[in-house]
């Protein structure tokens, strides 16, 4: 059985009023994590859903990216995610 990764985050359900807070300090690892949360939540990429657009955004003090995903059975919905803490890394 393959380990999934581990998600360093701080809570939130991925809605634009609670978006998931990932705690990485560097864009690699906090963009891993985004894409770790997303196939614990639904499942493989590109067997279970796939990503139609990524953008992010200003809301306050934050920085939030947006990711547009298309589940294999049901609508297109937007996870956020409170990237403030790597926005900007390298």
């Amino acid at each position: 059985m393959a380990m999934k990764a581990k998600v360093h985050k701080a809570g939130g359900s991925g809605s634009r009023e609670n978006p998931v807070v990932i705690r990485q300090s560097s864009m690699l690892e906090g963009v891993g994590d985004e894409y770790a949360w997303l196939e614990r939540r639904f499942g493989p990429k590109g067997k279970s859903w796939e990503l139609l657009f990524q953008g992010d955004e200003t809301a306050g003090a934050r920085r939030i990216d947006a990711l547009v995903i298309k589940p294999a059975h049901g609508l297109a919905e937007v996870v956020y995610f409170d990237i403030t803490r790597f926005h900007g890394s390298l």
